[in-house]
């Protein structure tokens, strides 16, 4: 049997008889759904078990189970970016019901019509540390777009072409968020984005560095942006963290890095990929081997072996992700097409 739970509450309870229990501990699964208000599961909502400190996710269809939940009365903290969060109470017994809760959303924005139309490219919302939607918080795809949340903390890339991307969140005050991501061709990616306030002690290039507004993190991301543009038709790629897991996701990064399907794809080998010039988050590792970095510390990489024989383009006095280069000389050698080249993103 199903009995809804109304979002106004402040406290739940399931009905049922008020049996007394043994005096030793006893547990049961415990199983339930989160809709919203117009009866539409939600995924992707957080369930903690306060008491316990135990938590799940709702899947697509909205549903949840808590294994092995002790008898008596348990606190539970239900929340989701873009909804109001609910923590309630439950008596937990021998009584096989289910739970089935309410969020009502923070703001409400009229649904679009459409008349017949395929989703695709990058949609997502971005909430702060108590799941509340941040508004101005600027989303950039490097290479493929970038924008603004809005008053409910979302934001829509509909044009991004398919491929992987370096995606950075940032907004002044919270730490930014950089991570790959992969939009699937004729579907769409969705993402949820939490940004974590940054203390009030960091001060100057500490603070610039953490915010995502530091000028060599700029420039590096904007360089990496206009490799992908100048370097299109070669043998450049951005590898996701995605494929690293696949190809086994720890040890070694020259191991792991050359048994992706996209390097394999490509053709490059472990030695020949060792012998490339290294650079880490945009900065020249300076001889440091991918030998010496841990594939499970890495967000992505980008691999570029370009065209030998194409004339470097005239230097140009531009920004690039938003910061001038801080030291010219890094400009001059990136004027042309890399030829050999590894940059890695950290985590």
């Amino acid at each position: 049997m199903v009995r809804p739970i109304l979002a106004g509450a402040i406290l739940f309870s399931l009905l049922g008889s008020a049996a007394s229990l043994p005096a030793q501990a006893r547990f049961r699964t415990v199983r339930g759904e989160v809709r919203d208000t117009a009866d539409n599961p939600l995924d992707a909502v957080d369930i903690i078990v306060l008491s316990g400190d135990r938590a799940v996710r709702t899947g697509s269809d909205g549903r949840f189970v808590f294994d092995s939940v002790e008898f008596g009365m348990q606190r539970f903290l239900f929340r989701r970016v873009g909804y109001n969060r609910i923590e309630s109470a439950f008596l937990i017994n021998q009584d096989d019901e289910e739970i089935v809760v309410r969020l009502t959303p923070v703001a409400f924005t009229l649904d679009p019509i459409v008349v017949s139309a395929r989703r695709t490219g990058l949609f997502g919302v971005v909430g702060d540390a108590l799941y509340q939607p941040m508004a101005g918080a600027e989303v950039e795809a490097f290479g493929g777009g970038q924008t603004v949340t809005d008053s409910t903390g979302h934001f829509s890339l509909p044009k991004i072409r398919p491929g992987s991307y370096l995606l950075q969140v940032r907004k002044r005050g919270y730490y930014a968020l950089r991570r790959s991501i992969t939009v699937p061709r004729g579907e769409y990616q969705e993402l949820s984005v939490l940004l974590l306030p940054i203390p009030s002690g960091l001060r100057g290039r500490r603070l610039a560095e953490a915010n995502g507004f530091s000028p060599r993190i700029g420039w590096a991301l904007g360089e990496s942006a206009w490799r992908r543009v100048r370097c299109s038709g070669g043998s450049s790629v951005l590898i996701p963290r995605e494929e690293l897991a696949e190809a086994g996701g720890r040890g070694r990064l020259d191991l792991v890095l050359s048994r992706t399907r996209t390097a394999v794809s490509k053709g490059y080998g472990e030695f020949e990929l060792r012998d490339y010039q290294l650079f880490l988050d945009g900065q020249n590792a300076l001889g440091w081997p991918l030998a010496g970095i841990h594939a499970e510390d890495v967000e992505a990489v980008e691999i570029y072996k370009g065209y030998p024989n194409r004339r470097p383009p005239p230097p140009a006095n531009r920004s690039m992700g938003g910061a001038f280069s801080p030291r010219p000389r890094e400009i001059e050698v990136f004027r042309d097409c890399p030829k050999a080249t590894i940059w890695v993103w950290m985590r």
